[in-house]
């Protein structure tokens, strides 16, 4: 069965399972931008955002490259690109870090800190592994889950806040499932805010913006087990001033954003991209929201020069919290 991976899956694999991430950039990339909130041992509530807004980030600035590799992906030239810029420590895919994307982490954090939620970001981060999940290696899956076990347990984590689709899919619906002792509480920022607003621990307010339309990630609408539709919902609402509009195509009906296949199918991922954006766009509204890293990635991508149309629900968040 091995012999009709292509070869740029292996490469993304392998670099995962040796690097802790699909670029290969160093686990400490990943937290950096935690501000003072850093832990090395005895991290028992831990804020993790499987490193996947800053991969995300860089993925949008080298799209550029990844154009050109997925063009003809089985290639020599293309697997070479390809692993130039995913090389030994990721220095080059490194140098393409994406300013929007790692904000949004210590946003996160400043959102916890308001509502009282005591947590605080490791020192260092390894990749969620949902792409290992999303890709079908099986096998891999189980022994990286077996691995952030033990990285989580070494670091004297009790509690996992996790701030992306991806990450609370791939721990709720495989990691608790299937790797033995990984008996951490998993929690979700999603359902933190919304929490907090029922409490009167937060208000949110719009001062400009008026209108947002709401796009459901895949890994929250069409989960197996339980979904995050409604609640995302809830925390716009409850937005003093802001108006929500729902797409044709809505709820666990949404239609994909076109991710992962960025990875592969570069043009393919932005056709899907496209057109989702275009039914978002058809409501009327001034922003897209998602909950997303890898949907706003795609819808930022065709959008370009509009790309700020697009905003993520922690950014939306953040900037309605009453200063």
């Amino acid at each position: 069965m091995s012999d009709y991976i292509p070869e740029i899956l292996r490469v993304i694999r392998d670099q995962i399972m040796k690097y802790k991430n699909p670029l290969a950039i160093k686990m400490s990339s990943c937290t950096d931008t935690c501000s003072g909130d850093i832990c090395r041992e005895n991290c028992e509530t831990i804020m993790y955002t499987g490193c996947l807004y800053t991969t995300m980030g860089i993925v949008e600035k080298i799209g550029f490259m990844l154009s050109k590799v997925t063009k003809n992906p089985a290639s020599d030239l293309s697997i070479k690109l390809f692993k130039k810029f995913m090389g030994p420590g990721g220095k080059l895919a490194a140098k393409f870090r994406n300013k929007e994307f790692d904000i949004i982490p210590r946003k996160a954090m400043e959102i916890l800190k308001r509502i009282g939620v005591n947590a605080v970001c490791l020192d260092e981060e390894p990749y969620n592994g949902a792409l290992l999940y999303d890709l079908g290696f099986h096998e891999e899956l189980i022994k990286y889950g077996e691995y952030l076990r033990d990285f989580f347990k070494s670091k004297g984590v009790k509690k996992i806040i996790l701030i992306d689709p991806h990450s609370y899919d791939v721990f709720m619906n495989f990691y608790k499932k299937e790797i033995k002792d990984f008996d951490f509480e998993i929690l979700n920022i999603i359902d933190l805010i919304n929490k907090a607003i029922d409490e009167g621990k937060i208000k949110l307010k719009s001062d400009e913006l008026k209108t947002v339309t709401y796009h459901d990630p895949c890994n929250y609408s069409k989960s197996t087990e339980r979904r995050i539709i409604e609640e995302p919902r809830r925390i716009i609402r409850s937005i003093e001033g802001l108006d929500l509009r729902e797409p044709e195509y809505t709820k666990n009906f949404s239609e994909c954003c076109g991710g992962p296949l960025e990875f592969i199918f570069h043009e393919l991922s932005s056709e899907i991209a496209e057109m989702r954006v275009n039914e978002l766009l058809a409501t009327g509204a001034e922003k897209i929201i998602t909950a997303c890293p890898i949907c706003s990635i795609n819808f930022r991508r065709v959008l370009k020069k509009e790309k700020n149309k697009v905003m993520d629900i922690i950014d939306l968040v953040y900037e309605s919290m009453e200063r």
